[in-house]
């Protein structure tokens, strides 16, 4: 099956979406819901780890988005999104991603956008040290939604990730 890039809200990166997903009717293709229908959840803690930069352990923080209550399938696929910033700005609210995530929610995703260690400063860019533990925290956080699957009815054989910039580096790094 092909899979065609659909316009995003101006400001946002492209997504790739798969119409092999969209079995159940003109879910994840079209909008089913309108973007002010999105539930969200702000705050959630995924994880832990420790900011050398701070000398601290620092809380990683996730908003997470939803479709609303009407949305009665047993399973959803699940979407994490990791912002931009060369590894030293940015959070879970730059970069578009939350249009990107009501975006994509519309269409039947569960989908969160994370905050993760910003250590380019500390490290420096010459070295993998901030592209790797940013990649830590991003694999946690898809960890967080593989535990959170039962209570956000998420399908963990359809979890992706993805991301611009060192977003898109720690989402394939």
């Amino acid at each position: 099956q092909a899979f065609p890039i659909f316009e995003t809200p101006p400001g946002t990166m492209r997504v790739a979406v798969s119409l092999a997903a969209g079995a159940a009717g003109e879910c994840f293709v079209t909008p089913v819901w309108a973007a002010e229908d999105v539930v969200v959840q702000s705050n959630i803690k995924y994880g832990s780890s420790y900011n050398h930069a701070d000398a601290k352990q620092e809380d990683l923080l996730l908003d997470a988005y939803f479709p609303p209550a009407s949305d009665q399938r047993k399973l959803r696929p699940g979407v994490v999104l990791v912002h931009g910033g060369s590894f030293i700005s940015g959070d879970k609210t730059s970069d578009g991603e939350p249009d990107l995530a009501r975006f994509l929610v519309s269409r039947g995703y569960v989908a969160v956008s994370i905050d993760y260690r910003l250590m380019g400063k500390y490290y420096g860019l010459e070295t993998d040290q901030p592209p790797k533990e940013a990649t830590e925290d991003a694999r946690a956080a898809v960890r967080f939604m593989r535990k959170m699957a039962e209570d956000w009815r998420i399908d963990t054989d359809r979890l992706t990730i993805g991301g611009g910039s060192a977003g898109g580096f720690s989402s394939l790094f």
